[in-house]
């Protein structure tokens, strides 16, 4: 692409406005790459270790917290697992509309 010339050179301005149906997410990591049709793909997450299904404690007579053991399903021990909960997706098309 040449380099317009100063007389060629035209100022925009953008204003920025939110769609009724605008929403804002959280997400705390993003996985992505392209699609077979060269499109980018964005898929952003929320990256956490489940709780527990049960969980069972052990209290004095004050209600003081002592112990607490996790319960978790058979199979499953909570320790290096964790959800990557998918919150919202973008597509950006890889060549200027």
């Amino acid at each position: 692409m040449d380099a317009l010339s100063k007389e060629q050179q035209v100022k925009v301005k953008f204003k920025y406005v939110r769609a009724p149906d605008y929403k804002l997410f959280f997400a705390n990591g993003a996985y992505g790459g392209l699609t077979a049709r060269g499109n980018f793909v964005m898929h952003f997450f929320n990256e956490y270790r489940p709780p527990p299904p049960e969980e069972i404690a052990t209290i004095d007579e004050r209600g003081t917290l002592l112990e607490a053991k996790h319960i978790w399903a058979e199979g499953e021990t909570g320790g290096r697992t964790y959800t990557r909960e998918l919150v919202v997706g973008v597509t950006v098309p890889s060549e200027p509309q």
